[in-house]
């Protein structure tokens, strides 16, 4: 019997299983797929965010910065890529630059790093920055890591401090008995204490295994990249987000 089994390899139950791997526990990490980190936490844009874009008062703008200050050091313990190339919010009309204003202001009272920039002060910094952009914030702080690594190395270091690994068990059932979970997949059948369920756009599925009756459902939203070629020299050196609006942040 294991103390804890995490379901799902993504980021989050990779960086869970490296944090119990530093006790005294045995941990088991389920994934239905051949390989960890193999879906959201590989395919994603590679950035971490400043955190100047959720809205007030919400778990999620707390952890963006927090994550945006503890993303550093975790690299440099995993050796694993993390770049510092800020980021550039550019606004391209009057009605954008009110709104850039106010997300400037909102930007600082959360002590994120910021400054507003003029189009020409902007071009010096991206000379191939659109002549429409009248109005930039810059945010120092947005990073660019390659994703995948973070899970792959997250879980190396997990199993070689005997975390245990078991690929290709789709989670199928879920059983709550006297002192533990009886967790069976397609193949094999698993005991333990606590569960911790990190299954990403599945964790609603997931949980439905214990509790039929839950009533919260994940929509996903999927985006779409485009893959360029390298150029020769660098065609820019930050990320440049548009304006965020009600359907979204737009092609960055």
């Amino acid at each position: 019997m294991f103390d804890v089994c995490i379901i799902g390899s993504g980021i989050v139950g990779s960086l869970c299983a490296l944090k119990l791997s530093k006790y005294q526990l045995d941990v088991l990490l389920l994934d239905k797929d051949n390989d960890v980190g193999n879906e959201a936490s590989s395919a994603n844009s590679a950035i971490i965010h400043s955190g100047h874009d959720p809205k007030d008062n919400t778990l999620k703008s707390k952890l963006n910065i927090r994550g945006n200050q503890l993303w550093e050091e975790l690299a440099n313990e995993l050796s694993i890529d993390f770049k510092r190339v800020g980021a550039f919010v550019v606004a391209t009309n009057e009605d954008e630059e009110i709104a850039l204003k106010k997300l400037y202001q909102r930007t600082l009272k959360r002590g994120i790093e910021a400054k507003l920039l003029d189009r020409n002060e902007a071009q010096k910094c991206e000379p191939h920055l659109s002549d429409s952009v009248s109005l930039v914030m810059s945010l120092p702080s947005t990073a660019i890591i390659t994703p995948w690594e973070a899970s792959v190395a997250s879980v190396e270091n997990a199993v070689d401090n005997s975390v245990v690994l078991e690929l290709n068990q789709k989670v199928i059932a879920i059983e709550k008995k006297e002192n533990c979970f009886e967790i069976k997949t397609e193949s094999n059948c698993f005991e333990a204490k606590i569960i911790i369920n990190s299954a990403g756009i599945y964790a609603d599925d997931i949980y439905r295994l214990v509790s039929p009756q839950y009533p919260l459902h994940i929509n996903p939203r999927r985006g779409e990249y485009f893959v360029l070629d390298r150029f020769c020299e660098p065609f820019i050196s930050r990320v440049i987000y548009p304006m965020p609006s009600s359907i979204g942040k737009g092609i960055l």
